[in-house]
């Protein structure tokens, strides 16, 4: 079984723009998922949100898509050669990470994958830090990624997050 991970931090517009890369890919198949309660619905390549959204996610696929899911698990369990794609959402509290990720035993789709990573390396640079704020401990991240505006807002004071705990992250200069 094939796969594939990239975390990295990037601005929703700066993911906007590389999934817009891909987007022209034929019989290329894209599911914007999330809000509350749970949506999975056709991508009409007009913006990474929804009202009450929370966390978004963007499914690829190149087969026809099961849209019948009640989660974003469920998206990965009836569409099984999915590629998603969580988008790091900008809130008060900073900026969270994005996680591209799939696994498949579909070679077509998975070589197709490898196109996105690899459009996705070319817009970001590696290299972090986790740093836990209560104790100091830090961890060397050297395969996440991150983009020059990600960047530019650690820069100016912006927290950036994972997706969940208290870790802060540190962009560059690892």
């Amino acid at each position: 079984m094939g796969s594939l991970s990239i975390q990295f931090h990037a601005l929703p517009e700066e993911v906007n723009d590389m999934v817009m890369a891909i987007r022209s890919l034929e019989g290329l198949n894209i599911t914007l998922m999330g809000g509350t309660p749970f949506r999975a619905e056709a991508w009409d390549g007009r913006g990474l949100a929804f009202e009450n959204a929370g966390e978004i996610s963007l499914g690829f696929t190149l087969y026809p898509v099961d849209l019948n899911c009640v989660s974003r698990y469920d998206f990965v369990i009836q569409n099984p050669n999915a590629l998603v794609l969580d988008v790091g959402q900008l809130t008060k509290e900073g900026l969270k990470r994005s996680w591209l990720s799939c696994k498949t035993d579909d070679e077509v789709s998975l070589s197709k994958w490898k196109e996105f990573a690899t459009i996705i390396k070319k817009k970001t640079k590696c290299g972090a830090v986790a740093i836990n704020p209560q104790s100091g401990e830090t961890s060397v991240m050297k395969s996440h990624r991150y983009t020059d505006g990600a960047l530019k807002l650690f820069q100016s004071g912006i927290d950036m997050l994972p997706v969940g705990g208290i870790v802060r992250i540190q962009l560059g200069n690892v």
